[in-house]
């Protein structure tokens, strides 16, 4: 799915009992989608921390916890380690 932004999506999840799906693209942008009529809600970028020595790769993985109302994104690092 291309996003408002124009960054294809890495991760989604849906919140079946809000009616809303959240999807994260590559540039680490979240957004909101209304299900019942697929309409975008907003959007939010997601803040990353670099870690030394270590490339950033977006966001590939999500899960959600409905009941609580939290959604969690996982980031995918490549790191090099140097003597």
């Amino acid at each position: 799915m291309t996003l408002v932004n124009g960054y294809p999506s890495t991760a989604a999840v849906v919140d079946t009992l809000g009616g809303y799906a959240y999807f994260v693209s590559e540039q680490s942008n979240i957004t909101k989608i209304r299900l019942s009529d697929f309409s975008p809600q907003g959007s939010k970028v997601l803040p990353l921390q670099g870690h030394s020595g270590c490339s950033n790769y977006g966001f590939p993985s999500a899960v959600i916890d409905s009941i609580a109302g939290f959604a969690y994104f996982g980031p995918s690092y490549s790191c090099s380690l140097q003597r």
